[in-house]
């Protein structure tokens, strides 16, 4: 009779239950349950993973519901946040803003999210001048921060003269506080190349600070990718369109964020691999100089032999210049290791492949300037200082044939044979 007793009790209490709210307090909403993402990769059940916690729109009671009109570019702030307390909708702004032009049309110009962590949306807006005074197109970014029956102007970024529209590339969570923030970017395009200046701006209790430390400006065209499961932003710098700047390296640079610091703090630069021929030098040359001589010996070799690696503007003539010098490393190396057999073999093979009407003869020349010195002194730091007194006084046919652009290291003397011992 207890237990018939209870079940009616249920009966009657479950749609006050659900009226009151209190079961979503226990079981997911469809909404949260849309709102977390799905993970990638295998994740503990716990701890549970971060999630932009549920809010709710601004509980302002819906009035003006007319299409909004702005009498000026500059008011434009102003009159937004006057549309937006008199209830105005946001369907109507947005498209208003859009046949005005005075929001970007390749990225989101409204986003509406709880960016302060106080359980309802705010709303951040993107607005240009679609009349610029100069080539490069200004703008600015507002957010708008709800105040339960109002809204208030919370941020306002200014407008910057060398740089243009503020980009939004992410408003998710980025640093696990499970906030939403916004991750943006101002473009500066040169004669050939485009920048991008990203900030990470997170709400610091009072408005929004960026949060990103170091700066992403001297990236040429970058990507952006944001990672919010690790709390990660990556930009790959992609390359320069200038003959002058040469084969362009690829790199990244990755920001993690630092509980402590409070900030997103960036890692060194990873070059990614690359088939030009000069890169795989250059990367020969870093093993070297790290004492890593079993991967400068494979790297060295991989530039004298493999013919699928890429020259750039005169193909032959590059391929025997670099492999002529990749050569003359390949022998340094082996005396580092005591190989003297194979340092020998080195020096006679760069003196049979690149003879006086090679265009890497000079190479050679100063091989055979450092072997000789070594042969009379067995004194590494004397045969280097040989050879780079031969390369300092042929210039043109040395040093300057290792220059492949701006974006690439340049070589001295001191670079060329960097050893003592």
């Amino acid at each position: 009779m207890k237990n018939h007793y209870q079940v009616i009790c249920l009966i009657i209490l479950l749609p006050v239950l659900f009226s009151c709210n209190v079961l979503s307090q226990i079981l997911p909403t469809s909404k949260s349950m849309e709102e977390t993402p799905s993970p990638s990769v295998t994740i503990p059940a716990i701890p549970p993973t971060a999630t932009i916690r549920p809010s709710l729109p601004c509980p302002i009671p819906a009035g003006n519901s007319g299409l909004f009109h702005s009498s000026s570019v500059e008011e434009l702030p102003a009159e937004i946040l006057q549309y937006l307390n008199a209830g105005g909708n946001l369907v109507s702004l947005l498209s208003s803003l859009e046949e005005s032009g005075t929001v970007p049309i390749d990225s989101p110009g409204l986003v509406e999210k709880d960016f302060t962590g106080d359980g309802f949306y705010d709303i951040a807006l993107t607005l240009i001048d679609p009349e610029p005074e100069f080539i490069l197109t200004q703008g600015t970014l507002i957010l708008n921060q709800c105040q339960g029956d109002h809204y208030e102007m919370a941020f306002q970024s200014p407008e910057l003269m060398d740089w243009g529209v503020p980009t939004l590339f992410s408003s998710d969570d980025l640093n696990g506080d499970s906030i939403s923030d916004l991750l943006v970017g101002r473009q500066s395009c040169g004669a050939h190349t485009c920048f991008i200046r990203l900030e990470a701006l997170i709400w610091n209790g009072e408005t929004l600070e960026n949060r990103l430390q170091g700066t992403s400006d001297d990236m040429p065209g970058p990507t952006i990718e944001v990672y919010s499961d690790t709390n990660e932003i990556l930009v790959t710098a992609e390359g320069i369109g200038s003959v002058g700047a040469g084969p362009f390296r690829r790199f990244i640079r990755r920001w993690t964020w630092d509980t402590e610091a409070g900030a997103f703090l960036s890692s060194p630069d990873t070059f990614l691999p690359s088939n030009y021929r000069i890169h795989v030098l250059h990367d020969a040359d870093q093993a070297a100089q790290d004492r890593n001589y079993d991967r400068a010996i494979e790297l060295y070799t991989l530039v004298i032999e493999d013919d699928e690696l890429l020259d750039y503007i005169d193909p032959p003539t590059e391929r025997a210049q670099l492999g002529a010098y990749a050569s003359f490393r390949l022998m340094l190396v082996y005396l580092l290791l005591e190989e003297f057999e194979a340092a020998e073999a080195a020096h006679a093979s760069i003196m049979a492949t690149y003879p006086a009407d090679n265009p890497a003869s000079d190479f050679a020349q100063m091989a055979d300037a450092f072997w000789t010195e070594y042969q009379s002194s067995s004194d590494l730091g004397s045969a280097c200082l040989a050879a780079q007194t031969y390369a300092i006084s042929h210039q043109e046919t040395i040093i300057d044939k290792l220059y492949y652009g701006y974006a690439n290291p340049s070589y001295e003397a001191a670079d060329i044979c960097p050893f003592s011992e």
